[in-house]
């Protein structure tokens, strides 16, 4: 009985793989009349929305408003500049410092380090903070000292320029603010 069920089967088996309707055969068969990329759906859609782009030129040619914007009529996206390289930044007010940076930028997030010059001892920082619309946001911290010196920047990005102002905080408690201005380092 289970042998006469098994040569049923491998029969049927058989015939399915030999039946050259199914499957293609295990291979594929191009016809000269099949044109993979009509879609109705989709091509009357784009016919409307050439109708309406149409009606808004003539609108548009004839002095009168278009009754919906159209993509064309938004001012470009503008990306934000690169902060992403090195930076000197002189720092003017109650704290007389100077800070040279490297930063580096992914997606908004900037992050870095450098050295901190002031009253003549320098100390290595760690630099992490944002951009966004031109606006450069970072907050310098050193490494090592005791209380920690932190530097929070809040600067405007132009070409290859950077001016703003920032404010310290020494052991948590604010110890001075004034001016930033600097620029990107040729070496």
């Amino acid at each position: 009985m289970k042998l006469c069920m098994a040569l049923v089967l491998l029969a049927v088996t058989a015939l399915l793989l030999a039946d050259s309707a199914c499957a293609g055969c295990g291979r594929w068969v191009v016809r000269e009349t099949t044109d993979y990329l009509d879609d109705p759906a989709f091509d009357a859609l784009a016919k409307s929305a050439q109708v309406e782009d149409s009606a808004v030129g003539q609108n548009q040619s004839e002095g009168q408003s278009p009754a919906e914007p159209s993509a064309r009529d938004e001012p470009p996206i503008v990306p934000d500049p690169d902060p992403s390289g090195k930076w000197s930044l002189q720092l003017n007010g109650t704290s007389a410092a100077s800070i040279e940076l490297i930063l580096m930028n992914t997606d908004g997030r900037v992050g870095g380090y450098g050295n901190l010059t002031e009253g003549g001892s320098s100390a290595t920082a760690m630099v992490s903070g944002t951009m966004s619309a031109g606006s450069l946001s970072l907050q310098v911290r050193t490494n090592g000292s005791r209380p920690q010196r932190i530097y929070q920047l809040d600067l405007q990005m132009e070409g290859d320029s950077l001016t703003g102002s920032y404010v310290l905080t020494v052991g948590g408690i604010e110890a001075g603010r004034g001016g930033a201005l600097g620029g990107r380092s040729a070496s």
